[in-house]
């Protein structure tokens, strides 16, 4: 269970899957503040990418879930790659090259995500 800032226990109204990630609904049972988390599947960090020697994906090759995650999230708040660069301490070209090129790693995708607000939350598979 994720806990609400406040310290209250928190209930799930709401789940879907979208793509390779659960969105669920939360409401603090204390406070009654709401918001959402994403759930991606740790064992999945490096599903669909293929290092090639720095060069170019092939075309069948998919972008992982947390990097779709960042590139759409930053786009909907209309955040500037400088501004992300700022606010992660990860360079630009670092960030743009995980859509390409780069494998991400947990930390270096974990700090682009947080500067905009989203945090990874790790939870223990159900069988």
């Amino acid at each position: 269970m994720i806990p609400c800032k406040c310290g209250g226990k928190t209930l799930v109204t709401d789940s879907r899957v979208r793509n390779e990630t659960v969105i669920r609904r939360r409401k603090c049972l204390k406070c009654g503040a709401r918001w959402s988390t994403e759930e991606i599947e740790i064992g999945n960090i490096r599903k669909g990418f293929k290092h090639n020697g720095g060069g170019e994906k092939p075309a069948d090759t998919k972008v992982h879930a947390l990097v779709k995650v960042l590139f759409e999230e930053k786009t909907r708040q209309g955040v500037s790659w400088e501004e992300l660069s700022k606010k992660s301490g990860m360079s630009i070209a670092a960030m743009q090259d995980w859509k390409y090129r780069a494998w991400p790693t947990l930390w270096g995708i974990d700090y682009a995500l947080t500067a905009l607000g989203i945090e990874i939350t790790c939870r223990r598979r159900s069988p």
